[in-house]
């Protein structure tokens, strides 16, 4: 029961730390002048985090939240 309760609390602690990295990208990236047209849009295939505009162009945004910059992918 305890082990279940545990896993539940990581999992809300982990879509908050997930909602918070995607509104830090949001901002970043709107800061360099891109236009937000989506959060989180559904599709047949799954989900996109972000779905932004940069002048003419459409960009899909998955964001992936890492504890440091050495864990992150580039």
């Amino acid at each position: 029961m305890f082990d279940k309760i545990l896993k539940n609390i990581h999992y809300v602690s982990s879509c908050v730390q997930g909602m918070h990295a995607e509104n830090r990208a949001l901002k970043y990236l709107e800061s360099l002048g891109m236009d937000c047209l989506a959060k989180r849009f559904k599709t047949s295939f799954g989900e996109i985090d972000l779905l932004m505009q940069d002048n003419r162009t459409i960009v899909a945004v998955e964001v992936k939240y890492r504890k440091s910059l050495s864990q992150a992918a580039y």
